[in-house]
C-alpha cells in the first residue's frame, strides 16, 4: 500500500498555476536572450582577433603612413631605375648575342674560363647569368656591351 502511494504520488502532476507558468516563461526568455548576447559577444571576439592577426601580418587592411610612403617610394624608385638603365631584358636564346658579356661574368665572378666548361654546364650557368641580368644586380659595363671577353686561360703569342 505504501508503494501505491508513492507511486501515485510521482504520477500525480499537478498543472502549474498563471502565476507560475508565466515566471517560467519569462525565465525562458531571459536564458535565450544571454545565450544571444553570448553569441554575440564570442562573434566580436573573433572579429577582434581576425582584425588583430591581420595588423600583424600587414598583408590586409590598415597599413601606418611609414609603410604606404615607404611602398610609393619603392614604387617610383623601380620606375626610375628601369627607365635609367634602359637594358633589355634576356633569355636562355641569347646565349650567342650576350656570350662576350657571359664570359666576362664567368671570368670575373666565378674565376672560370668559358673555354673550360661543358656546353650543358655553360647553359646552367648562363642561365644564372640571365637572372642576374634581369634583376639588375651586374655592374653597369655588362649592360653598356662587351666588345670581346676572356675565353681561355691560355697566353696567346700572336705578333701583330
Amino acid at each position: 500500500m505504501g508503494r501505491d502511494e508513492k507511486s501515485r504520488k510521482r504520477r500525480s502532476h499537478h498543472s502549474p498555476s498563471p502565476e507560475e507558468e508565466e515566471k517560467r516563461k519569462h525565465r525562458k526568455k531571459r536564458h535565450e536572450r544571454e545565450d544571444g548576447e553570448e553569441e554575440k559577444e564570442e562573434k566580436k571576439r573573433r572579429r577582434r582577433e581576425k582584425e588583430r592577426k591581420r595588423e600583424k601580418s600587414g598583408k590586409h587592411g590598415k597599413t601606418s603612413e611609414d609603410e604606404k610612403e615607404k611602398k610609393r617610394k619603392d614604387k617610383h624608385r623601380l620606375r626610375k631605375k628601369d627607365t635609367a638603365s634602359d637594358f633589355k631584358e634576356l633569355s636562355e636564346a641569347d646565349y650567342f648575342s650576350k656570350n662576350n658579356e657571359f664570359a666576362t661574368w664567368l671570368k670575373e665572378e666565378k674565376s672560370i674560363y668559358f673555354s673550360d666548361l661543358s656546353s650543358e654546364s655553360a647553359r646552367d650557368l648562363f642561365s644564372s647569368f640571365v637572372k642576374r641580368w634581369n634583376s639588375g644586380k651586374l655592374a653597369q659595363q655588362y649592360y653598356e656591351g662587351i666588345s670581346s671577353g676572356p675565353r681561355s686561360a691560355h697566353k696567346w703569342k700572336i705578333k701583330a
